[in-house]
């Protein structure tokens, strides 16, 4: 699901921030995109949690229901990522690679601190899942931070539907976790 939001933001969405220059111009362009790409990955990991259990039935078979947690988890998770990466997608222009790279760095690092603290915790074969999901989260609340830090914020409305967003996958994460 998030191969179709990572070829948009690499590709057109990248091409238009960086045929713009200056902060504010950045700054409109994500407050212009965010609304209709929070509301399109909200839809399409919506479909993806509630449509992975007959697609796993269909691929493969009623033997990887155990995986049904992971994935869950793990959409979630890539939930979060996509939209760390839309918010961050002014960063190399905004404040080149000292901006950029550890707004990158954030989501590898702690997916890998997170399995390794879930594993500790005991959640097995969920580890994965559990360090993807707060990967997913930590991540774009680092985005957050830094991309406010360089003057390319988010509405008081657009964070609204963030966290209402955020909170819905979170939901359905649970709901299908189990």
């Amino acid at each position: 699901v998030g191969a179709v939001f990572y070829v948009y933001l690499a590709s057109y969405a990248f091409g238009q921030v960086s045929a713009r220059t200056g902060v504010a111009a950045m700054e409109t362009y994500t407050r212009r995109q965010w609304k209709p790409l929070l509301a399109l990955a909200t839809l399409a990991f919506t479909i993806a949690q509630l449509a992975s259990p007959w697609l796993l039935h269909a691929i493969y078979s009623d033997r990887f229901d155990g995986a049904r947690p992971m994935i869950a988890w793990t959409l979630a998770g890539e939930f979060g990522r996509v939209v760390m990466q839309a918010w961050a997608l002014a960063s190399l222009p905004v404040g080149g690679p000292r901006l950029w790279m550890p707004l990158m760095l954030s989501f590898p690092l702690v997916f890998f601190a997170g399995a390794l603290a879930a594993s500790a915790l005991g959640a097995g074969p969920l580890s994965l899942a559990f360090g993807y999901a707060s990967a997913g989260a930590v991540s774009l609340l680092c985005v957050g931070v830094g991309m406010s830090r360089a003057k390319v914020r988010l509405g008081p409305g657009d964070l609204l539907l963030l966290l209402a967003a955020v909170a819905w996958q979170v939901v359905l994460a649970m709901r299908f976790g189990r």
